[in-house]
């Protein structure tokens, strides 16, 4: 073969093995991209996210965020509940306004207790029988007994003549009048209920310092009717811390 020959042979062959060269890169430069495609497959299966729904997703964002306190929001809450806590705590757990008698000055929430009972455990007693009052505190304490007559009349029975301290011990039972005592305390008519009331205060209250009175025998009548005593008392506890009083009241039937 002349020179010529072999050249021209070269130029034919590198003719046809370029294109298959090309086309052999060029298919798999187009397939790798299509292999990588494929594998995240599932991925196009979720579904996409619209813009509605990211509207909702904010909107309960906003909302939980809106739900959670501010620091100045949860102390302004904490001193709300302690202001609150503070008012219960003082507020008097007592009933001693707008009183028309005795019996509607209470106090039941206090520890302070004070135990009144009498002779006879049905409470029935006729025109003239002795009467026998019996006390008994938790605390020491200093007792005022009032006792409101089926006359509509109300005395102050203790402290009396006799038994002029009103201080009475934790634990001991007091006698009205004492076992020693040269008199006797003897019920009048009118028939009817009468009623005993004893206040308990853990300091020296001056419960009958508007009140006026007069003797009684051994006894202090009061002047004023009994609605304005029992105004008058009320008064004087009302700034009184409820824990430091206490009172009881029973009942007694006056027969023929």
């Amino acid at each position: 073969m002349n020179k010529k020959m072999i050249i021209g042979a070269l130029v034919v062959t590198s003719f046809f093995l370029t294109p298959l060269t090309t086309i052999a890169v060029t298919r798999d430069i187009v397939q790798l991209p299509d292999m990588i495609i494929s594998q995240p497959e599932a991925e196009k299966t979720k579904k996409p996210i619209k813009d509605s729904d990211a509207i909702e997703m904010v909107t309960v964002i906003e909302q939980v965020e809106n739900s959670i306190p501010t620091d100045s929001e949860a102390v302004s809450s904490s001193t709300a509940a302690e202001q609150i806590i503070i008012v219960t705590e003082n507020a008097p757990a007592s009933q001693i306004d707008n009183t028309n008698t005795l019996e509607d000055i209470k106090n039941t929430k206090t520890d302070f207790q004070i135990e009144l009972w009498t002779g006879k455990k049905d409470g029935q007693y006729h025109i003239g029988n002795d009467l026998e009052i019996y006390l008994k505190v938790n605390k020491d304490s200093r007792v005022t007994i009032f006792d409101v007559g089926t006359s509509g009349k109300v005395h102050i029975i203790f402290p009396n003549e006799y038994q002029k301290d009103n201080t009475v011990k934790a634990g001991q039972t007091y006698r009205v009048p004492a076992k020693d005592a040269k008199w006797t305390f003897k019920l009048q008519g009118p028939a009817g209920k009468n009623i005993l009331k004893a206040i308990a205060t853990i300091e020296d209250v001056p419960l009958l310092e508007q009140t006026e009175t007069r003797t009684a025998g051994i006894f202090k009548e009061i002047n004023d009717s009994e609605k304005q005593l029992a105004k008058d008392i009320s008064i004087a506890l009302k700034p009184v811390n409820s824990m430091q009083w206490t009172e009881v009241g029973t009942e007694l039937i006056i027969i023929d």
